[in-house]
């Protein structure tokens, strides 16, 4: 048995030696008549060169690279050779005269396996082959520009030879895709980071919804076309582009690279990108690049009936007339919690300070105003059409008779006759941030006439002995001790408001001037609970005019310092009666808890330490128009009026839901200089 099994043994090393040596004897004849033989010889023949026949390569050793493709493609620099047919064909363009095969060789742009000598093996394309880079098509050997080329948020965008490839990153701009991806330490974190995006190989894709070649390219091609059916369970939108903007993304994705290359090959704007270092982006280039996704490319947002998660329209007039800089900044730094709105402070999104500031003023300039102070002081000013203004609009928080408690009683001879115009219009116009008063920018040049023509026929005779101007000059710490010992009583600790209004509010202190501040403080308002700090009080609280002067300085100081959180406000409703108005009215759609089944999520701890009661007041009040947020101020056929007291008693209700206080991770504000 073992002598049996020892023939058979040596039978098979004597068959398998055999076989070893008559491929030993046949592969050099093989060799002999390889293709590339052939491509040399038709080279020979065509220019008459005594070539000689023989594998050539290029050798990279700073980028770790060895090109064999000139063995074939002998033609590439000869000019001579443009019209003959691959391989042997002049290189397109002049794109060799930038990048020499010497110092970049063949593979850097077009990929392939450079060592190989044969087609199959040099393109790599077929499934037997395993190389993770196969040949790319002409129609993407733009993407390999954007491994050493690409600036993501500001470069040469005019580079020859790119123009598909720049198309492709317009529309990447474009879509929001940094809303959930990150690009270069830029971006959100809901979906993969995209940075090196070109430099997965085919291997780490899975192909199995992928109808057609399994190439990368043509799975980004069904990705952007269908997600989910690719990915099942992202939640990323389909690209609703043409077709050639699709194939111009999918060169731009194949171009997010970060390769192993020295310093040199580099633009510098792309070398700025990778060091962490750019130039910062304008609000409306912020908002295309990371919002629009969701929020629409005019901010019109997504309805709550009609997709699975809505999104608030940031780009409506009613959302912008009522959010502040401040509400919007502080929503922007810390998202929402329980929600896609991702926190978009500077440590996790890459954004700086000063890009998220620049967003929040884009968002607020969105619906500018439709009227300017030059031309409403020319203009004629009808106050009966003021007053049917003042009754469709300003009623309803106001009252019919101007009287508005707890709100601003707009009636008050002794304001009116105090206030400028100018400060009537910039009240309206601008509105006054965190408060109860939106921004009535939709009121063209002949409405703010009409309404200002209204108030001033309301306007007394005041009856009080103009008074002599203030010194200028005060003492803001003086002040200090005068306004946290008298004012802070009625108008807040921190100026916020109270049963008085909010007379730290920057927009406030912009739009009064210094005689208007005077008149208020020494004389008051007579029928409100403001009485005139130089008459109406003891001596001991008496107000000289030096002393009224070192208040208004505070109060001017004070409107440059930006607080560590938002003070809600004052609220002067009943929980317990508006949890029943909520639930009657409110939670259909925000549901029974607040959570937001059809509506934005109200309790919640980072929005409700965003709104102050004056926003939410404001948002009850007037609604958003184009969306299932009616006009509780107003009624309609299907809701009711809510009166003042329901409408306080309400945001009462959602005030208890906050838990926290939350500081600010962003704070800033505008500098510009007050009204004189």
């Amino acid at each position: 048995m073992e002598l049996k099994l020892k023939h058979t043994y040596q039978a098979l090393s004597l068959a398998a030696s055999a076989l070893l040596l008559v491929f030993l004897m046949v592969a050099p004849f093989k060799e002999r008549e390889g293709e590339w033989r052939r491509f040399q010889k038709r080279y020979q023949a065509s220019t008459g060169q005594d070539l000689r026949i023989e594998i050539r390569e290029i050798r990279l050793d700073p980028i770790h690279r060895i090109d064999r493709c000139s063995t074939c493609h002998l033609g590439m620099g000869d000019a001579a050779q443009k019209d003959q047919p691959l391989p042997l064909r002049t290189h397109s363009g002049t794109l060799l005269r930038d990048h020499p095969p010497s110092r970049f060789g063949c593979t850097l742009c077009h990929a392939g396996q450079g060592r190989a000598v044969d087609r199959k093996n040099a393109h790599a394309r077929s499934r037997q082959v395993n190389w993770p880079f196969p040949l790319l098509s002409l129609d993407y050997v733009e993407s390999s520009c954007g491994h050493c080329h690409l600036a993501i948020f500001g470069g040469d965008t005019h580079l020859e030879g790119t123009e598909t490839f720049q198309r492709g990153l317009g529309v990447f701009s474009q879509e929001g895709c940094l809303g959930c991806h990150k690009a270069r330490s830029v971006g959100g974190s809901l979906g993969p980071d995209l940075t090196v995006q070109g430099e997965k190989t085919r291997h780490e894709y899975d192909f199995s919804g992928i109808a057609g070649e399994h190439t990368v390219s043509n799975w980004l091609y069904s990705h952007f076309k269908d997600p989910e059916m690719v990915s099942p369970g992202s939640q990323m939108l389909a690209v609703n582009r043409d077709e050639g903007d699709i194939q111009a993304l999918i060169v731009f994705t194949l171009g997010m690279a970060k390769p192993d290359l020295p310093f040199d090959y580099f633009s510098l704007p792309t070398l700025r990108e990778f060091k962490g270092e750019r130039e910062l982006l304008p609000g409306p280039e912020v908002f295309l690049m990371i919002c629009s996704a969701c929020h629409g490319k005019k901010g019109e947002g997504k309805s709550y009936q009609k997709f699975k998660t809505g999104v608030p329209a940031v780009g409506s007039p009613d959302f912008t007339a009522v959010a502040s800089a401040e509400f919007i900044t502080f929503s922007l730094s810390h998202g929402r919690s329980g929600r896609q709105m991702e926190a978009w402070d500077t440590r996790f999104s890459g954004l700086s300070g000063d890009e998220i500031l620049a967003l929040a003023a884009f968002l607020r300039s969105l619906n500018p105003a439709r009227s300017a102070w030059a031309a409403v002081q020319e203009a004629s000013g009808d106050a009966s059409a003021g007053q049917a203004l003042y009754r469709e609009h300003c009623s309803l928080c106001h009252g019919e008779e101007g009287k508005g408690y707890p709100t601003i009683s707009i009636f008050n001879g002794d304001m009116l006759s105090a206030a400028p115009d100018s400060f009537l219009y910039l009240t309206l116009v601008k509105g006054r941030g965190s408060t109860a008063m939106p921004a009535w920018t939709r009121f063209s040049t002949q409405d703010m006439a009409d309404v200002l023509s209204f108030l001033r026929e309301r306007e007394p005779g005041s009856g009080r002995s103009p008074i002599p101007p203030s010194p200028s000059g005060g003492d803001s710490s003086r002040g200090e001790d005068r306004y946290h010992y008298l004012c802070s009583r009625c108008h807040g600790l921190y100026g916020q408001g109270d049963t008085g209004p909010a007379i730290l509010n920057p927009d406030f202190l912009r739009a009064a001037p210094d005689s208007f501040l005077q008149l208020m403080i020494a004389l008051g308002r007579r029928g409100t609970a403001m009485y005139g700090w130089s008459r109406d009080v003891s001596d001991r609280e008496r107000l000289s005019w030096p002393d009224i002067a070192d208040v208004i300085a505070y109060l001017r100081s004070s409107s440059q310092t930006v607080s560590e959180v938002i003070y809600p406000g004052p609220s002067f409703g009943s929980g317990k009666r508006g949890a029943a108005v909520f639930q009657t009215r409110c939670g259909e759609c925000h549901g029974a808890e607040g959570q937001g089944s059809e509506a934005p999520a109200l309790n919640n701890q980072e929005f409700l330490n965003a709104a102050t009661n004056g926003t939410l007041f404001a948002t009850v009040s007037l609604g958003r128009a184009g969306t299932d947020m009616p006009a509780w101020g107003k009624g309609s056929e299907t809701r009711p009026v809510l009166s003042h007291e329901e409408r306080f008693d309400v945001l009462t209700f959602i005030r208890s839901w906050q838990r926290v206080v939350i500081k600010k991770r962003i704070r800033s504000r505008s500098s510009s200089p007050p009204q004189k």
